[in-house]
C-alpha cells in the first residue's frame, strides 16, 4: 500500500509530525486492512490568508477503524508501562542517589501523566450544572471574557423570544436528553409559519463551554432573518450525564446527529446550516460525513467550522506538547516522555469507552457533500494550530471557503472582530439560503 506523503506541520516549523505516516503503516501491516491513502505535497505558508495547499483527498476509508485503534492504543500504553518499569526497576536496584531519583522520576511519568489525561477528559473548567437543577450554572472567571454579558438567555440579554426543548440522543440502549434553545424566526402572525423556507443555524459549543457561548452571534444572525438552534451537548449545561467524559469526536457526533435532526423533522427546517467550534466543529465533520446524503434527516445543507482539529491524536499531541514545554529547547528532552505516557492513557480510555468509532476529521472530511463549507481560523490560535484548519481545508472536496483571521486567538475571531465575522458569515449564510451551492 502506498504511504502518505503529506508533512503535517505542526507547533515547531522545522519538525514534520510523522504520526500520520505511522498510523497508516499500522493499518497497512496491522490487521491486514485497507488503508486510506492520500497523495500530496504541502507546503504551508504562515501568510497565507485564504489559500491552503491543495491534495487529492483520502480514499478507500470505509473500513472499521474501532479494532486497529483499540490495539494500537493497548500497545501504545503497554510499551509505556513496559517501558517505565524497565528503567525504574533498573535503576532501584543502583543503591545511590542517581538510581533513586531515575526511579521517582519514572514514578512521576505516570502519576503526572494520569492528572494530566484526567483534565483533559473532565475538563475542571466546564460549564454544567448539578444533576436536577433548572438553572444554567454561572460562567466559570476563565471563560467570563468570551461569554461578556451573555450569561442569562436570549430574551434578557437581546429581548429575543425564545423556547425551552429537549432533544433525546439513543446511545446503544441508552436514552440522554440535550437541553436548549430554539429561537425562530420574526415574522408577522406564527413564528413557525414559514420554517419549511426558512435556514435554521444550529450553533454547536466547544468542549467545555454550553450554549450560551453563541449569545452574542445569535443576535447577528436573528437580526438577519434567521431560526437558530442552541443546545448543550451531554455533560455540559443543563443536558444529561452530567460530568461525564469529553469523547472529543464520537459522542458529540452523535449529539450534533440528533439536533439537526430534529430540527428539521420536529421544527419543519429544510435547511441546516451548522455553526460550530473545535471540538464541536470536529463532531460537526464527522456527522456530516457520516449522513452525506441530502435524503438523511441529520443531513447539514452548510457549515461554519471554527478551529476545528485533524483528530483526537493530533489534538492531544498538541496539548500535552503545550503543557510540558516540549516546545521549548532542551525541556522537549526532560519532559518527552511525560507527553508520551499522557497520551498513551488518553487514548486507551478513549477508545475502549468508546460505543461506536469515527473516523477523525481529516479522515472524512473529504466525504462531506454539503453544499457549502466555511473554515475559520484564528493566526493566534495556541490551542489548536492554523495548520490544522489549512490541511483540512485542502481535503474538502465540497464548496470550501477558508479565513484566517489575523490576531484572533482560539475561538475568538467574533470576539475579535465582530464586524468581520458578521459580514464573512452571513454572506456565506446567505449563498447557502439562496441555494447558490447547487
Amino acid at each position: 500500500k502506498q504511504l502518505p506523503k503529506a508533512k503535517l506541520w505542526l507547533g515547531e516549523p522545522s519538525k514534520p509530525y510523522l504520526g500520520s505516516c505511522f498510523k497508516h503503516f499500522g493499518q497497512c501491516w496491522i490487521g491486514k486492512l485497507r488503508c486510506s491513502t492520500f497523495d500530496s505535497s504541502c507546503a504551508m505558508n504562515s501568510n497565507a490568508v485564504n489559500s491552503a495547499p491543495q491534495a487529492s483527498g483520502l480514499r478507500n476509508t470505509d473500513v472499521s477503524y474501532r479494532p486497529l485503534q483499540a490495539s494500537a492504543a493497548h500497545l501504545h500504553l503497554l510499551g509505556a508501562v513496559i517501558a517505565t518499569a524497565t528503567v525504574g526497576f533498573g535503576s532501584s536496584l543502583v543503591v545511590d542517589d542517581i538510581g533513586l531519583a531515575v526511579s521517582l522520576y519514572c514514578t512521576s511519568w505516570f502519576v503526572i501523566a494520569a492528572v494530566f489525561a484526567y483534565w483533559v477528559l473532565y475538563p475542571s473548567s466546564r460549564i454544567c450544572a448539578q444533576p436536577g437543577s433548572e438553572d444554567l450554572p454561572p460562567v466559570p472567571s476563565s471563560l467570563a471574557e468570551l461569554y461578556g454579558n451573555a450569561v442569562t438567555n436570549p430574551k434578557k440579554v437581546f429581548d429575543i423570544d425564545y423556547q425551552d426543548i429537549s432533544i433525546p440522543v439513543i446511545d446503544g440502549d441508552k436514552t440522554s436528553l440535550l437541553s436548549g434553545w430554539y429561537v425562530p424566526r420574526e415574522t408577522p402572525g406564527d413564528a413557525t409559519a414559514s420554517a419549511g423556507n426558512t435556514a435554521c443555524i444550529v450553533f454547536v459549543h466547544s468542549a467545555g463551554m454550553d450554549r450560551r457561548a453563541y449569545l452574542p452571534h445569535l443576535k447577528h444572525m436573528h437580526e438577519a432573518g434567521y431560526a437558530a438552534v442552541m443546545c448543550d451537548l451531554r455533560g455540559h449545561g443543563l443536558s444529561d450525564e452530567a460530568y461525564s467524559m469529553v469523547s472529543y469526536g464520537p459522542k458529540e457526533c452523535q449529539d450534533v446527529a440528533a439536533i439537526i435532526e430534529h430540527t428539521r423533522i420536529e421544527l419543519g427546517h429544510a435547511k441546516v446550516i451548522v455553526v460550530a467550534s473545535t471540538t464541536g466543529a470536529a463532531a460537526a465533520i464527522q456527522c456530516a460525513a457520516r449522513n452525506n446524503e441530502a435524503t438523511s434527516p441529520a443531513y447539514a445543507q452548510g457549515m461554519v467550522l471554527e478551529s476545528p482539529y485533524l483528530s483526537r491524536q493530533h489534538l492531544f499531541r498538541h496539548a500535552a506538547a503545550s503543557f510540558f514545554g516540549l516546545y521549548t529547547p532542551g525541556l522537549n528532552v526532560i519532559f518527552y516522555l511525560f507527553r508520551f505516557v499522557a497520551v498513551a492513557i488518553i487514548n486507551t480510555v478513549l477508545v475502549f469507552s468508546d460505543n461506536t468509532w469515527c473516523l477523525d476529521p481529516f479522515e472524512c472530511i473529504h466525504q462531506v457533500k454539503a453544499r457549502g463549507l466555511l473554515i475559520l481560523h484564528g493566526d493566534q490560535d495556541v490551542s489548536v494550530p492554523v495548520e490544522h484548519s489549512k490541511i483540512l481545508y485542502s481535503y474538502t472536496e465540497c464548496p470550501k471557503q477558508l479565513w484566517i483571521a489575523r490576531g484572533a486567538m482560539h475561538d475568538a475571531i467574533f470576539h475579535h472582530n465582530p464586524q468581520a465575522w458578521s459580514t464573512k458569515v452571513l454572506d456565506f449564510v446567505a449563498n447557502i439560503d439562496r441555494s447558490l451551492y447547487m
